[in-house]
């Protein structure tokens, strides 16, 4: 057993759909997804070589490409966002952030408006005091006015 010589694992690249694939995928789905065409173009690669690209991908924040030379896959620098794109995104992180504190808001303001905790309810604790709750708000409002702006400077783009 000690001078068994382990067989190498293979993946299967497409170039053309820039996707790796498993043996056992492409005997899996040999009648439907994997035709003669795409059989005809996957390039096998080392599944050591996949791993250490998807390791690249994940701690370095590469993506993977067809390499057009090759026709196999290659790790690079992912395109630079455009001046929109990067204002979406802040836009749709500014509304999330906004979403996750509606509830707080809403229980503090609601804490505001109910009397007195009722005579031998220990149980009911407030939901913030009013210096957590002005701390909230400044921040909630600080990014309403940068919603505000990003819809303007989305207008101009557009």
């Amino acid at each position: 057993m000690e001078n068994e010589v382990q067989t190498p694992e293979y993946m299967y690249w497409d170039p053309v759909e820039e996707a790796c694939y498993a043996a056992f995928q492409l005997e899996l789905h040999k009648d439907d997804i994997f035709t003669s065409e795409v059989r005809s173009r996957l390039k096998p690669i080392l599944k050591d070589d996949w791993l250490a690209l998807i390791e690249l991908n994940a701690t370095q924040g590469k993506i993977i490409k067809n390499n057009p030379t090759t026709d196999l896959p290659m790790t690079t620098d992912p395109e630079p966002l455009s001046e929109k794109e990067e204002l979406e995104m802040e836009k749709q992180q500014i509304q999330s952030e906004l979403e996750a504190t509606n509830t707080e808001t809403i229980l503090y303001l609601q804490q505001l408006m109910t009397p007195a905790m009722i005579p031998g309810d220990e149980t009911s604790e407030p939901i913030m005091t009013p210096e957590e709750y002005a701390v909230l708000n400044a921040s909630r409002l600080q990014k309403a006015n940068r919603l505000k702006e990003i819809e303007t400077e989305l207008a101009a783009l557009a």
